[in-house]
C-alpha cells in the first residue's frame, strides 16, 4: 500500500528524544515512521488555512452580512512542511509499485547515507584497491582419505 515514510533529525535534541508535530502526533528523533496517504490527508486538513476570496483591488470580499467570503483550502503536503520544519525532516513517498521495491529503496537509501556520511579524504593518492582477480584462489581442501603432500623447501645449497 502507498505511504510516506518520515524521519526527524533534530541536532538540537538527543536521539530517542519525543517532538509533536501537529497533525502527525508524537515523533521519536531519529526514527523513521510510516504514515499512509489517510494520515497525510488528516495532516493537510488539520493544517488547512482560509483563504479568503478578494476583490479587484486585494481585498477580502463580504457577504450582506459583513461575512469574510472564502474557502479552506488543505495546508501543505508533508514535503512541502517538510521544507520549512524548524529542524530536520526527510519525507520519502512510496507507491504501490515501489512497495514491490521497497527493501532495495531502503538498502539504497542507506547506503546513500552511509556514503553521504563517509569522510573525504584529499591525499591526492588514489588507495590501493584488491580487485577479485589480484587475490590468489585457495588452495583446494585434499579428498576424504587423500594423503597430504608437502614439498619441503630449503633456503640453498650446503
Amino acid at each position: 500500500m502507498a505511504h510516506y515514510e518520515v524521519t526527524l533529525n533534530q541536532d538540537n535534541l538527543a536521539k530517542g528524544a519525543e517532538v509533536q508535530v501537529h497533525g502527525l502526533g508524537i515523533l521519536i528523533n531519529g526514527k523513521t515512521v510510516e504514515f499512509s496517504k489517510e494520515q497525510h490527508e488528516f495532516f493537510r486538513t488539520a493544517n488547512q488555512v482560509w483563504e479568503p476570496e478578494l476583490d479587484g483591488d486585494g481585498n477580502p470580499k463580504h457577504d450582506d452580512e459583513g461575512r469574510e467570503l472564502g474557502a479552506f483550502v488543505p495546508g501543505p503536503t508533508l514535503k512541502q512542511a517538510a521544507k520549512t520544519f524548524a529542524g530536520e525532516l526527510e519525507v520519502e513517498y512510496y507507491t504501490d509499485k515501489d512497495e514491490e521495491n521497497l527493501e532495495e529503496a531502503q538498502a539504497q537509501r542507506a547506503a546513500e547515507k552511509a556514503k553521504a556520511s563517509e569522510p573525504e579524504t584529499n591525499s591526492g593518492q588514489q588507495d590501493a584497491v584488491t580487485k577479485p582477480d589480484d587475490v590468489p584462489a585457495p588452495d583446494p581442501a585434499p579428498a576424504p582419505g587423500a594423503k597430504s603432500v608437502a614439498k619441503k623447501t630449503t633456503g640453498g645449497d650446503k
